[in-house]
């Protein structure tokens, strides 16, 4: 079995592709394989965090200005917008564990920025639908890079597919909510032995 989560997702679909003979499945998590389809949940996302940051009363002002082309503190915007953002659709606990709060605090942008055209340089439409192995296709609810229903027709693209939404969990679904991540894996894993 291949697993992959985010951009390991689109690694794994790209290994399974190329050496399926030796995958017995694959388990594709929390990502969307079609650039354009990505960049509309993106957009959908930042929209509806600036409308979170907007409802509430610390960043209101900010928000309109930033909307009303007035100046702001656009610092205090991307920390705010992050901070939000992460929250509503990246993990959603109360309290980030101290291995994602170590994750996040070492980023590299720069390196994230020379892997991301490289991370679309393949035809993921056309490798899909010739992925002849199990397919298992999981994400959280509120995730914002595919969204519940992508990932259901995501799942009719593949040969041999089934998809799973993990609830109230966000992109970081087995960390969100394992007790609901694991168990569809974990049942995939034991059908396709």
């Amino acid at each position: 079995f291949i697993y992959g989560h985010s951009y390991g997702a689109l690694l794994a679909l790209a290994y399974c592709n190329k050496y399926q003979e030796h995958v017995a499945g694959l388990i594709f998590s929390d990502m969307n394989p079609y650039p354009e389809d990505l960049g509309k949940m993106i957009s959908l996302t930042n929209g509806e965090t600036d409308s979170i940051m907007n409802a509430g009363g610390q960043y209101h002002n900010l928000i309109q200005n930033k909307m009303n082309g007035l100046p702001y503190d656009t610092m205090l915007y991307r920390n705010a917008f992050e901070k939000t953002r992460n929250r509503n659709y990246l993990i959603r606990l109360d309290s980030i564990p101290d291995a994602m709060d170590r994750t996040f605090r070492h980023r590299n942008f720069q390196v994230f920025q020379m892997i991301m055209p490289s991370t679309f340089s393949l035809n993921y439409r056309d490798i899909i639908s010739k992925i002849r192995v199990p397919v298992l296709l999981i994400s959280g609810y509120y995730d914002f890079v595919i969204s519940p229903a992508q990932l259901k027709s995501l799942s009719s693209k593949f040969q041999n597919a089934q998809y799973f939404v993990v609830p109230d969990a966000a992109h970081i679904a087995f960390i969100d909510n394992p007790k609901d991540y694991f168990p569809p894996m974990i049942k995939f894993i034991k059908q396709n032995q």
